[in-house]
C-alpha cells in the first residue's frame, strides 16, 4: 500500500471528550496518552489492511475509541476525580474565580503528570484496574478489525447482496462486556446505493443460532399456522455476525394475532428446548414477528434450590424462559420488577437507582442517586400509530401457538 496514513505523533484533541455535555465523561481525558497509544496501534493495524483503510477513516477511528473510553472509564474514574476535585480546591490549588472555570482548571491538571502521579498513588488499586481494562479493550477492538478484514467477502455475499458497504458510520456497544472486555457490538454501514444498514458482531460461536435456526425450519415446514424466523447468521467459530432486527409495528389486527401465536410456538419450543433468558431484551418485535436476538441460554440445566444436594433437573418451568409474565426482586421497599417480554411495553420503577450529578460542569459538582423507570422495550407488537395492545386480548393466540409446538 503506498498511501499510508501517518501515525499520531501529537496530542490529539479529543474534543468529543472535552466537549462533552456530560461532565462526568470529561475526566477521562486524564487517559489521553493512553487513548494516543491505542490510536497510533489500531492505525497501523489499519494501514495493513485495504479492506480496513476503505472501511475506517483516520476521524472514525478517533470517534470510535473516545466514545468507548469514555463508557468504559467515566464510571471508573468520575466519582475518585470529584472527590480529588474538591480537595484541590479545599487546598487552594485551583484559582479561577468562577466554579465553571476551576472545574475546567482542574480537567487542565488532569493532564499533568503530576497530578496522574498524585491520583495513583492515593488509589493503588487504580493503575491496575485502568491497565485491564484498557488492554482487553484494545485486544477486543483488534479481535474486532481482524474479523472484519478476514470475514469481508463473506459478509458481503451474506447480507449485503444488492449493495455493499462503502465505509463504517459508527460502531457502538451492544451490552455489557465478557471475557476480558469483548462486547457485542452494532456496525452501521454506508452503503454504495445509498443508505445505511447495520449489522451485529457477537465475539463468540453462534452455533446455537445456527441450530436453532435448522429447528424453526423444520418446524416451519411440519406445523401449522403462521411461520416463525430468525435474524440471519453468519457463524465463523470464533465470532459471528447477526442481522440486525429493527423494530417494526404491525399495519392490522391479523398481524398483531399472528404476532402472539408465534409468541406461542417460541415459548412451547423454548420450553422443550430448556432455553430461558428470552426477556423482554432479547426479543424483537419486527411487525408480525417476535424475533429472538440472543440464544445463549438454549438446553440451560436448572439447579434445584437445594444446593447441598447438588441437583439439577432436566426441564424449567414455562415462567423461567421470561417470556410469560414473572415478576422478581420483590422487597420490602420495591414492588419488584417484570422483566418479561408481556411485560415489556409497562412503566415500571427500576431494580436500581440511578447515580444524578449536580451541579456538573462546576468544582461543586455531587452524587445523588434517583429513582427512575425501567426503559420500554420494543419486545410487544404494536399497531401502527396505536397504543399498544393488551397482551391479554390475544391469549388464545398465544395458548394455540404453544400447543402448535407443544
Amino acid at each position: 500500500m503506498t498511501d499510508k496514513r501517518q501515525q499520531n505523533t501529537y496530542k490529539p484533541l479529543w474534543r468529543q471528550i472535552t466537549d462533552n455535555e456530560e461532565a462526568a465523561a470529561r475526566f477521562v481525558i486524564m487517559l489521553a496518552p493512553v487513548l494516543n497509544h491505542s490510536y497510533d496501534y489500531c492505525i497501523s493495524v489499519l494501514n495493513e489492511s485495504a479492506t480496513l483503510t476503505k472501511l475506517i477513516s483516520a476521524e472514525r477511528l478517533e470517534s470510535i475509541l473516545a466514545t468507548d473510553y469514555m463508557d468504559l472509564f467515566t464510571p471508573v474514574l468520575s466519582k475518585i476525580c470529584v472527590v480529588e476535585m474538591h480537595e484541590a480546591k479545599r487546598l487552594g490549588r485551583l484559582q479561577a474565580k468562577s466554579p465553571t472555570k476551576r472545574f475546567d482548571e482542574y480537567l487542565g491538571l488532569l493532564q499533568t503528570q503530576t497530578t496522574m502521579a498524585e491520583l495513583l498513588g492515593n488509589y493503588p488499586e487504580l493503575g491496575p484496574l485502568l491497565d485491564v481494562i484498557s488492554t482487553n479493550y484494545l485486544q477486543s477492538l483488534l479481535d474486532f478489525l481482524a474479523h472484519l478484514s478476514q470475514d469481508f467477502p463473506t459478509l458481503c455475499e451474506t447480507f449485503f447482496v444488492q449493495s455493499h458497504p462503502q465505509s463504517i458510520l459508527s460502531v457502538t456497544s451492544g451490552g455489557d462486556t465478557h471475557a476480558k472486555g469483548h462486547r457485542v457490538l452494532v456496525i452501521t454501514f454506508e452503503c454504495e446505493r445509498g443508505g445505511q444498514r447495520k449489522l451485529v458482531y457477537k465475539p463468540r460461536s453462534l452455533v446455537n443460532d445456527v441450530v436453532f435456526d435448522g429447528i424453526l425450519n423444520w418446524l416451519n415446514a411440519n406445523s401449522d399456522g403462521p411461520p416463525l424466523r430468525l435474524a440471519k447468521t453468519l457463524d465463523c467459530g470464533t465470532h459471528g455476525w447477526c442481522e440486525y432486527i429493527e423494530s417494526k409495528p404491525c399495519h392490522s389486527v391479523g398481524e398483531i394475532e399472528a404476532y402472539y401465536h408465534r409468541l406461542g410456538k417460541l415459548l412451547g419450543l423454548c420450553y422443550l428446548l430448556n432455553g430461558v433468558d428470552m426477556h423482554m431484551e432479547n426479543i424483537i418485535a419486527c411487525g408480525a414477528y417476535p424475533v429472538v436476538i440472543d440464544l445463549e441460554c438454549l438446553l440451560s440445566p436448572q439447579i434445584i434450590k437445594n444446593a447441598y444436594e447438588k441437583q439439577f433437573t432436566e426441564t424449567v418451568q414455562v415462567t423461567d424462559i421470561h417470556i410469560l409474565p414473572n415478576k422478581s426482586f420483590i422487597e420490602k421497599d420495591h414492588a419488584g420488577f417484570d422483566g418479561s417480554v408481556l411485560a415489556g411495553h409497562l412503566e415500571q420503577v427500576a431494580l436500581y437507582k440511578k447515580s444524578v450529578w449536580k451541579m456538573p460542569h462546576t468544582d461543586e459538582m455531587y452524587l445523588v442517586k434517583e429513582e427512575t423507570y425501567a426503559e420500554q422495550r420494543n419486545c410487544l407488537a404494536t399497531l401502527q400509530g396505536e397504543k399498544t395492545p393488551l397482551a391479554s386480548d390475544y391469549r388464545e393466540q398465544l395458548v394455540n401457538g404453544f400447543v402448535a409446538v407443544y
